[in-house]
C-alpha cells in the first residue's frame, strides 16, 4: 500500500488527522490553562485489563510447589555453582599448558 503525499499533508500537528483517530478526541499532552491534568481518551479493552491485573498481582497467588523449588534449586544453585568449576578447571589446564602457576580462586 503506497503513502500518497495527500495523506501526509492532511495530517494535523495535533495527530488527530482529520476523521484517522478511531479512539476519539486526540490527548491534550499538557497541562490546562486552569490547572488541570490532561485528559486521555484511550479505548479500554476488557480482555487486556484483565490479563493485566492477572500479572501484577502474581506475587499474592505464589505458591511453592516441588516444580518451583526443583527450577530454584537448578538454575539458581547448581547451574551457577557447575559452570564456575567448568570455568575453573578450563582456566588451570590452560594455565598449566602455557607453563604458569595455578591461580588460586575461591579455594
Amino acid at each position: 500500500m503506497a503513502l500518497r503525499a495527500t495523506g501526509v499533508l492532511r495530517m494535523r500537528i495535533d495527530g488527530s488527522h482529520n476523521g484517522y483517530n478511531m479512539y476519539g478526541p486526540s490527548v491534550s499532552k499538557t497541562a490546562h490553562m486552569d490547572g488541570s491534568s490532561p485528559t486521555f481518551s484511550a479505548k479500554k479493552v476488557a480482555s487486556i485489563e484483565k490479563w493485566a491485573k492477572y500479572k501484577e498481582d502474581y506475587h499474592l497467588r505464589f505458591k511453592y510447589t516441588p516444580k518451583v523449588v526443583y527450577n530454584t534449586i537448578l538454575w539458581g544453585i547448581l547451574v551457577p555453582i557447575g559452570a564456575y568449576y567448568v570455568v575453573r578447571s578450563e582456566s588451570m589446564n590452560r594455565e598449566r599448558e602455557n607453563g604458569r602457576p595455578n591461580t588460586k580462586y575461591f579455594g
